[in-house]
């Protein structure tokens, strides 16, 4: 009789389970051009009928089709990819990148709405369904899985070609790019060592001891300031032998297992405000060590060096004020721009000239 219900039990939970594994590539669009980059080069009136009822549709086409998912850098072939033939890794992206414009908050809001709204899916590239223009949506552990092995690169393409299309469309004066702006931004690693309700023994921001929810992750710290304290009585005259007088101020610092973002930005009049260039780093990295990094992404990707630049305090070091002196120094003439930097540090502020003075 057990034998019998445990039997009926598990013919009825086998077909309920799904298969989470990298889902089989089966796209609509030929050469994995996803249908929005083919529908972008048509005029409205040759779209589907359902696409042209979907505002949302009719939105990603012109935001996203644009772009040239063609050129994405390929999937590395050294790797044994899960399943005979691994999907594309554009259609994912595209879903993950509207999930960012819709703001939602789950994975699972996605996939709802790519339910509610099959054309998006079947814009996006996935599978088609029998009915025409509609595709099937992934699952939640699909889009994760995808998120989480993303490579950077394939971020990075998108970026500049952003970069380029903003630069070609938006108007030449004032030039784009002409000024930024960098920062960092700390990421917290999501282990133990960083939630202080957590009783640890030893070793909570010891850096030889890796934490074992990332092993990646590095010890860095935050933000450093010295708490000065001013002694209420003058001390007594001494009358032994001399010693050290104690400290007068307690060091004390915010210190955090992770990773470091910085990014630089450039605004627009009337337009908004852009990234140009983006770099993620351990988070034992100094905040200086961002910007060679960074202005190398940005003046590939405008094709020039700006001129004007702001950062606060860290980014304070000669070698940034020289940048372009030093890769220029062949250029002697006065019309020749000077990187002027502006660093911001409660009512401090730096200024390089502008303008390169003239040498006999």
């Amino acid at each position: 009789m057990k034998h019998t219900i445990f039997s009926h039990r598990l013919r009825w939970w086998l077909p309920s389970r799904t298969h989470t594994a990298w889902p089989s590539a089966s796209l609509s669009a030929s050469e994995g051009t996803p249908p929005l980059q083919l529908l972008a080069q048509q005029p409205p009136a040759q779209w589907p009928e359902c696409v042209r009822r979907s505002a949302l549709a009719t939105k990603y086409i012109r935001l996203l089709g644009a772009l040239d998912w063609r050129q994405l850098p390929p999937r590395p072939g050294g790797r044994a990819w899960p399943g005979p033939a691994p999907a594309a890794v554009t259609p994912y992206l595209i879903a993950l990148l509207i999930r960012v414009d819709q703001q939602l908050p789950t994975m699972g809001a996605l996939v709802r709405l790519l339910h509610q709204q099959p054309e998006l899916a079947w814009l996006a590239g996935f599978p088609p369904t029998t009915q025409p223009y509609q595709g099937v949506p992934p699952t939640t552990t699909s889009l994760s899985q995808v998120l989480r092995r993303l490579p950077n690169a394939v971020l990075q393409a998108l970026l500049h070609q952003t970069v380029h299309l903003l630069a070609r469309n938006l108007p030449s004066e004032p030039p784009f790019g002409e000024t930024v702006v960098f920062d960092t931004k700390h990421i917290l690693a999501w282990v133990k060592e960083n939630n202080p309700k957590t009783y640890i023994r030893t070793g909570r921001f010891d850096k030889t001891q890796q934490p074992k929810g990332d092993p990646d992750c590095k010890l860095g710290c935050k933000r450093r300031h010295n708490q000065t304290t001013t002694p209420a009585a003058p001390p007594p005259t001494p009358k032994a032998e001399g010693q050290r007088p104690p400290r007068q101020g307690v060091g004390t610092g915010e210190f955090y297992w992770g990773y470091a973002s910085g990014i630089v930005v450039t605004k627009a009049p009337l337009w908004g405000e852009f990234v140009l260039a983006e770099l993620t780093q351990t988070f034992d990295q100094s905040d200086v060590s961002y910007f060679a990094p960074l202005m190398a992404q940005v003046e590939r990707r405008l094709g020039r060096r700006p001129r004007f630049g702001a950062g606060d305090a860290a980014f304070d070091a000669h070698y940034i004020y020289m940048t372009t002196s030093t890769k220029r120094a062949a250029e002697r003439c006065t019309d020749s721009p000077f990187w002027r930097l502006t660093v911001t540090a409660s009512c401090r502020c730096a200024v390089a000239p502008s303008r390169r003075p003239a040498v006999q």
